[in-house]
Formats: C-alpha cells, sequence, structure tokens
C-alpha cells in the first residue's frame, strides 16, 4: 500500500493552482505585426472594484491611431470578456502553453500575446490567438471610442 501511496503522492505535488475568472486582476491581449496599422493591445484591469480598459489600435487604414487609458468600463462590459475566457478555457491554456524550444521569426508574421495577472500576483503568459477574444476586445473598444 505504501508504494501505491509515493507515486501518487509525487504527481499531485507539482500540480498548478487551478485559477477560475474571478482570480483575474489584468486581462491583456496584443498583436504585434511589421504593419502598424494590424498591430493592437487591449487591457482591462481591475482597481478598487472598479474595471478599467487601455487600448491602442486602428480601427481602419484612413484614421489614426486610437489610444485611450483607463477608460471606466461597467462591470457588464468586463463581464463579457470574463465570459469568453470562462467560456474558452483561456486562462487554462495559457498555463499549460509551453513556448517552442526553437525561436522562428517570420518577418510578415504576427505574434499574439495573452496575459494574466491574478488577485495573488500570479502573471500567466502565453503566445495564443482566440477569436472570440478579439472580437469581445474590438466590441468594447468601439464602444468605448464612441462615448
Amino acid at each position: 500500500m505504501l508504494m501505491l501511496l509515493l507515486p501518487i503522492g509525487l504527481f499531485g505535488c507539482g500540480a498548478k493552482k487551478k485559477y477560475t475568472v474571478a482570480d483575474v486582476s489584468v486581462i491583456s491581449f496584443s498583436c504585434s505585426s511589421m504593419s502598424y496599422t494590424d498591430s493592437y493591445a487591449y487591457s482591462l484591469k481591475k482597481e478598487n472594484e472598479e474595471w478599467l480598459f487601455d487600448a491602442n489600435y486602428s480601427y481602419d487604414y484612413e484614421n489614426p491611431r486610437v489610444e485611450f487609458e483607463n477608460k471606466k468600463v461597467s462591470a457588464q462590459d468586463a463581464a463579457a470578456i470574463l465570459d469568453v475566457v470562462k467560456e474558452q478555457g483561456l486562462i487554462l491554456q495559457a498555463q499549460k502553453y509551453k513556448p517552442p524550444r526553437i525561436k522562428v521569426f517570420v518577418l510578415d508574421g504576427g505574434g499574439y500575446f495573452l496575459y494574466f495577472k491574478m488577485n495573488d500576483g500570479t502573471e500567466i503568459n502565453a503566445e495564443i490567438y482566440n477569436e472570440d477574444l478579439v472580437n469581445e476586445l474590438r466590441t468594447l473598444t468601439e464602444k468605448c471610442r464612441k462615448s
């Protein structure tokens, strides 16, 4: 019996903490590209029970870049972003992400970066693209730009 418990204990000790969207204090998503108009960065952060949103992007090719910081957004708007994170399992995906051993650099390729900061200070980074998350962030960005 002791021999069976030893391997189970060894494998269970290294388990990562399971975070939920309730643990998220910052979520950031960005795309870096050779084309300035195709690059963007979005960040949603919780401070003092308020959600603040930052964006740096181009909404079309004919207009200049739009940048704003610390734009207050409603709890409903933040929940829409966090719902995508939950439904798509993005926290767990980011925790499981392992960077490639060989870094390949493509001149025209874009790089996508997902970042979480949890309430306990843990930071989770991954090179993950999620279209649903991008669409929800763009929706919030347009809402903020027009207000």
